[in-house]
């Protein structure tokens, strides 16, 4: 669909072929068989109609669910063929038009990872059948399968976390926060980390009508089936969306209820700073940035699984580690006006004070950057390429929160800026980028970056966006290079 028609409300029929449409993307690499046989047999490359479908919407009411058979002996009759005389080709390059063996050479590449990827999507059993889907504003926020999410085998892993940004989907995909971890944890061979977001209310009165638990979008299992429950908590207007997210999870909305079958809730963000209007509801809370110590929680955690180890002792070591705060293991009294009177350790291993954790080299190979952020499938609220050029701000406003948490300030190296830039417009096709930081005009390295951005923008047709912007560090001669990219 063009990006226009996915800003408008979905018809019957257009949810009708967009289903269809997730039903057949399996399917892809069976097409590209049958293009490749065309290419071998003299069709040009440029010819070929890569869009070309034979389902109509009306005949998706009779159709049963796709049921991909890895057993079948045609299809894979097919995939060797096919790879073979591809192979055959390449070796003997009786093929010299530069698009078709191109083309071909993409084949290669992806008909095994691709199929694979979507053979796991597709095994998958959707939580939300296609009655409720026709019922439901943007259907699209539930069905996951975007482009660059990350599917993995349940039985390769050991740890499953479920990362939720409590507000709806086209918000919750904005966060590059989000899009950071969703990319650290993935990177672990042992974990698996999804998305999860508070659904609309549409879809939350069938959930509670039907009895159907909250799910995540790469696997589409319930969310309490999960091993961590990570909440980022950005706002105190979200607190209310998180008792819905437990709620639907049916996970015990009290921390002091749960037991060793309920996933450990942990919370981050900018929240956590004053963490006690809701320290009832969570396990523990991350204080600080989450690229330095998750990987020592994780490991603690098998050891938990792998062990005798209660709930409470596993929350009692968590706690122990620099920046994880576990309120059960502290005393809080408060004065009459409702403000802390005194903060007190139940035990004596238990630090009195938690200092917040910091990459104090973004440029190390700990701060990792997702280079292939996921795609949405629908217009989002930052619907575009998100370039964080450093963390911090030299101006220490005291009416700014994110200027105090995100202290120091420190900047990204220019030169892997530019490779990050270019390795996620590829991987993205987003028509804009735009830099991320609390005043882009204090960057050092601005003008180059910029400089470089206008030659890549210009040639791809790509806009780059400049907020955060100060007047007293305002480059007319930055400003007017940047107007001129246009798309």
């Amino acid at each position: 669909m063009e990006r226009e028609e996915r800003k408008q409300h979905f018809s019957t029929e257009r949810k009708l072929e967009t289903i269809s449409f997730l039903r057949r993307s399996a399917a892809e690499n069976k097409q590209r068989l049958y293009q490749a046989d065309a290419i071998l047999n003299g069709q040009p490359a440029d010819r070929i109609d890569f869009t070309k479908q034979t389902d109509s919407a009306a005949s998706v009411r009779e159709e049963e669910p796709y049921e991909p058979k890895l057993l079948s002996g045609s299809f894979f009759f097919r995939c060797l063929i096919a790879l073979a005389c591809l192979f055959i080709f390449l070796i003997l390059g009786q093929t010299t038009e530069p698009k078709t063996r191109q083309y071909i050479n993409t084949i290669k590449g992806q008909i095994e990872t691709d199929y694979s990827e979507n053979i796991l999507y597709l095994m998958r059993k959707r939580m939300l059948k296609d009655e409720i889907l026709l019922k439901i504003e943007k259907p699209a926020r539930y069905l996951g399968g975007e482009v660059n999410s990350v599917m993995k085998e349940k039985e390769k892993i050991d740890i499953r976390v479920a990362m939720c940004f409590p507000d709806v989907y086209e918000i919750g995909m904005s966060h590059l926060g989000i899009q950071i971890l969703y990319d650290m944890f993935n990177r672990y061979e042992d974990t698996w980390c999804e998305r999860v977001y508070s659904p609309w209310t549409d879809l939350d009165e069938i959930m509670r009508r039907e009895h159907i638990p909250l799910f995540a979008l790469e696997s589409q299992d319930p969310i309490r089936e999960f091993d961590f429950l990570a909440i980022t908590i950005q706002y105190e207007m979200c607190y209310t969306n998180i008792l819905q997210i437990l709620d639907l999870s049916q996970i015990p909305i009290m921390a002091c209820d749960r037991t060793k079958e309920d996933p450990i809730v942990i919370g981050g963000g900018p929240c956590t700073y004053n963490p006690e209007p809701i320290a009832d509801f969570f396990d523990l809370f991350y204080i600080g940035e989450g690229e330095t110590m998750y990987r020592r929680l994780l490991d603690l955690y098998k050891e938990y699984q792998a062990s005798d180890m209660t709930r409470a002792q596993f929350l009692h070591e968590a706690g122990r580690l620099p920046g994880i705060y576990c309120p059960q293991l502290y005393e809080t009294s408060y004065k009459e006006d409702g403000t802390i009177a005194a903060f007190t350790p139940l035990y004596d291993d238990v630090p009195a004070k938690i200092d917040k954790e910091i990459v104090t080299d973004l440029d190390a190979e700990a701060a990792v950057y997702p280079l292939a952020p996921v795609v949405p499938f629908i217009k989002v609220t930052q619907d575009r390429v998100v370039l964080e050029i450093m963390r911090g701000c030299i101006r220490g406003c005291r009416f700014c929160q994110a200027g105090q948490l995100y202290r120091p300030l420190r900047e990204r190296n220019v030169d892997e800026l530019k490779e990050y830039a270019s390795a996620m417009l590829k991987n993205t096709g987003h028509e804009e980028i735009s830099l991320s930081s609390l005043s882009s005009s204090d960057y050092s390295k601005l003008p180059e970056l910029i400089d470089y951005l206008i030659e890549e923008c210009d040639r791809k047709k790509i806009n780059i966006s400049l907020p955060s912007l100060r007047i007293d560090a305002f480059s007319l001669d930055v400003m007017s290079k940047v107007q001129d990219v246009k798309k």
